[in-house]
């Protein structure tokens, strides 16, 4: 996989490009200008579970981290989430680049609760 680009100088924003990866089908690197306070950073949230999954996009961290742990507490058996730091790629068709998860969802076999994690 090819790393994201990222033009923005080291220390003015919290994405970390050497870990941030998107692969294009000819081969072509995608760049995203990511600027701190950007209204275009964005954050998906994806919950499977047994019965099927849910998931989604908003502007909002505290929200999607929300959705998520709603999520899981409402799926029926095993249940897993994740929610990730995404913006809009700059370069080809309308899609979403990812850069980094920003935590994950679970719940636990013994209690019944969900379980949050930062990554």
């Amino acid at each position: 996989m090819k790393n994201v680009a990222d033009t923005v100088p080291s220390g003015t924003d919290e994405h970390d490009p050497s870990s941030s990866a998107c692969e294009r089908a000819d081969g072509a690197t995608p760049v995203v200008v990511a600027r701190p306070n950007d209204p275009t950073r964005l954050f998906s949230w994806d919950v499977r579970s047994d019965g099927g999954g849910l998931g989604g996009v908003t502007d909002d961290e505290g929200l999607a981290i929300r959705h998520v742990r709603e999520a899981v507490d409402r799926a029926d058996g095993d249940a897993h989430g994740l929610v990730r730091r995404v913006g809009l790629s700059q370069v080809g068709g309308p899609a979403y680049v990812e850069f980094g998860v920003v935590g994950e969802a679970w719940r636990d076999e013994e209690t019944g609760a969900v379980v949050w994690r930062e990554a």
